[in-house]
């Protein structure tokens, strides 16, 4: 059975209503609420190397496990700052982490017995270097188109 070419227009235009996205007046999509996370860390003790950032959204591997992140993402250091955007999320909870890969080597370095040689940090201060923070202490929720935190860089 075949659509007569009369019609042909008028079922592009149903099939168009029925596959495309639904859209709000403004042209936003009505599907998943979606955000964007922009995190601003200070206190780099150098311009050299790069700030990388992942998110997290349990507490497998959190924070140390950071340089193993899928959504681990970069940006430069500037003033002894960086400025990271991770952008359309599906709101929900998070955690971010932070380091400074001071050698630009792409792994956040370690001693001996693990603990970070590279500046690090993650949403929320900790008040005590050891044990490391756990991810219901230092979680959020992502519930608004744009969010902005600040984060402060740690050298243990």
């Amino acid at each position: 059975m075949s659509l007569h070419p009369r019609f042909l227009p008028l079922g592009l235009f149903c099939a168009l209503l029925i596959f495309w996205p639904p859209t709000t007046a403004s042209g936003e999509s009505t599907g998943d609420p979606r955000g964007t996370l922009v995190v601003n860390v200070s206190g780099l003790r150098s311009d050299t190397g790069m700030v990388r950032a992942g998110l997290f959204t349990s507490n497998k591997s959190f924070p140390l496990g950071v340089d193993s992140l899928e959504n681990l993402i970069e940006a430069p250091i500037r003033e002894s700052g960086a400025r990271l955007t991770f952008p359309d999320l599906p709101y929900g909870t998070y955690s971010v982490v932070v380091y400074h890969d001071e050698d630009a080597n792409g792994s956040l370095n370690r001693n001996w017995i693990g603990k970070p040689t590279e500046g690090v940090g993650v949403y929320k201060p900790v008040t005590s270097r050891f044990p490391p923070p756990k991810f219901k202490d230092c979680k959020f929720d992502l519930n608004q188109r744009q969010m902005t935190v600040a984060i402060t860089m740690n050298y243990l």
